[in-house]
């Protein structure tokens, strides 16, 4: 009788020990080592058009292609159309396209899922030549402004939660509601826009 294999592999494609993923597009990508030349931009921008924020725990559909265009936003709006910011914005959420968006509270408690994240973020910085230039802690500040402005249209006002900023002085707008299709071309507008160096398709 033919060994059965372990039920965490069944369904998913290994090679040397190695798990991979297969994406929109057809290819496939390497769990624990992505090689930056299988990160498609395409694949990337049609799965985060897709992919709910909050774990669906919102008033409706807004997906994590959202939420990096309503950041970019914020960003032109603070520091105008050249910020070097909007590179390290675009791509800081592009590991959700592989890894999926688990979101915080869950997060904290799950150091090797973080350890995949920053493989991938590693992979995606060279993909897009942001090596040793990746604006941390700018896109930690905008990630909270984001977040705080997607809490007021999205979820209960009630619920307090604890040092996040106040954005009443960034006098936004109300939060903008697209189609997904519209996200996903707006991303890939903002690609071509932020990267024209890049021949990617």
């Amino acid at each position: 009788m033919t060994d059965l294999p372990d039920i965490n592999d069944v369904g998913v494609p290994v090679k040397n020990g190695e798990s991979f993923l297969q994406t929109y597009t057809g290819k496939l990508v390497s769990v624990q080592k992505p090689d930056p030349k299988d990160l498609d931009p395409l694949d990337m921008i049609h799965a985060i058009s897709l992919s709910c924020r909050f774990n669906g725990h919102c008033s409706r559909l807004y997906t994590v292609g959202e939420h990096t265009l309503n950041g970019d936003f914020i960003i032109r709006k603070l520091a105008g159309d050249f910020a070097p910011l909007r590179k390290s914005w675009f791509i800081h959420d592009l590991t959700e396209a592989y890894v999926g968006d688990v979101i915080r509270p869950v997060k904290r408690h799950l150091p090797e899922f973080k350890d995949i994240e920053k493989v991938f973020h590693k992979a995606l910085c060279e993909k897009f030549g942001l090596q040793g230039v990746f604006n941390e802690e700018g896109v930690h500040q905008i990630d909270n402004y984001v977040v705080m402005w997607e809490k007021e249209y999205l979820l209960p006002k009630e619920v307090y939660w604890p040092g996040m900023p106040d954005i009443s002085w960034l006098k936004l707008p109300q939060l903008p509601q697209r189609l997904v299709e519209d996200t996903r071309n707006q991303l890939l507008d903002l690609k071509r826009e932020l990267f024209p160096e890049m021949n990617l398709w």
